[in-house]
């Protein structure tokens, strides 16, 4: 019997950058986070999925929002996307 298991991952873009610097020792604003906490992010993920038939995960999506231009907003999308997460992210007044 084929297994039929699907997984979606759906991430705090807000806290979780947070969470991440403290580990670090680093202050990240999840406002305005660091690039490279994608990468730090998606190789966290990886870690705790590795025992799953990437196959199965059909979606990560980042939910969270950004202080910045509308050019700042446009490369977090782009940069969450080489990682395969799905951007639900919020522009801040």
């Amino acid at each position: 019997m084929k297994n039929t298991q699907r997984f979606m991952f759906f991430i705090d873009g807000t806290n979780l950058p947070i969470e991440l610097g403290k580990e670090i020792n680093l202050n990240i604003r999840a406002e305005k986070p660091p690039l490279s906490a994608f990468r730090l992010a998606n190789l966290i993920i990886s870690d705790i999925t590795r025992h799953l038939n990437q196959d199965y995960i059909i979606r990560k999506y980042w939910f969270g929002s950004y202080q910045g231009d509308d050019d700042f907003g446009k490369t977090l999308r782009q940069t969450l996307r080489v990682y395969r997460f799905e951007p639900v992210i919020i522009k801040m007044r």
